[in-house]
């Protein structure tokens, strides 16, 4: 069967989800960009002021370019002294944190110190650049879940157990072809598996798609991006 096909036959047999026929609302409504909000933006751990809402910079080091020009490996020690930074900051401080927008690169480092923040309930990730997210079991209070540019991610088994999540969008997840296990996530309503705007071409292959049927609260999925994983 065609990947068209099967997604027809799909909705046909669930009539109360809404198949997406773009992107635009997956990307500008579930979980809303805070890319251009600096008045929320927090680049350095010393400039956090308990806030519940913030734009996160907290793996690239805000310095120009000339310095980068004049000693790269200097700028590149800089960096790495940056993100240690928040790393310590985020496993030592706990903060009443429930909306958060990384703009930069997460890397495993990154997210694991930010899983230690479990009073959050909306994260979307810009970039994240770690195999693993083990450590996402413990924001038992997340909601809403946007993992963005996720091509080195090999396992999504530990998102089973966000039990309250609502709203999941993954991103370029190019080395997973089954998500079976996202059917014990009964509380899901919005659910998408797409290309992200970074790579067009992108297209993420899928075993099947039938677990959307054990997914009794679901009322919107994104699948523009999928394609049928014939073996």
């Amino acid at each position: 069967m065609k990947t068209k096909d099967y997604i027809h036959a799909l909705s046909l047999s669930n009539p109360h989800i809404e198949f997406a026929t773009d992107h635009g609302r997956i990307y500008d409504k579930f979980v809303p960009s805070l890319m251009h909000r600096d008045d929320l933006e927090v680049s350095h751990p010393q400039e956090y002021n308990g806030q519940e809402t913030i734009k996160l910079v907290c793996s690239q080091h805000p310095v120009g370019i000339d310095e980068y020009l004049a000693n790269p490996r200097e700028w590149e020690k800089k960096q790495r002294r940056y993100t240690a930074e928040w790393v310590d900051f985020l496993k030592s401080e706990k903060m009443p944190l429930k909306e958060v927008d990384i703009c930069s690169v997460v890397d495993q480092k990154v997210f694991d110190a930010l899983c230690c923040q479990d009073s959050i309930e909306s994260l979307r990730i810009k970039w994240l650049r770690c195999k693993q997210i083990n450590e996402i079991a413990k924001l038992k209070n997340l909601k809403k879940l946007f993992l963005a540019r996720a091509s080195s991610l090999v396992d999504i088994s530990p998102l089973a157990q966000l039990e309250n999540l609502e709203v999941l969008i993954l991103g370029e997840t190019k080395k997973i072809d089954d998500y079976s296990v996202l059917s014990a996530l009964k509380k899901l309503k919005v659910f998408s598996l797409c290309g992200y705007q970074s790579s067009v071409n992108t297209v993420i292959k899928v075993n099947t798609l039938d677990f959307i049927s054990d997914l009794p609260s679901l009322e919107y999925v994104d699948f523009i991006d999928v394609r049928l994983n014939r073996q």
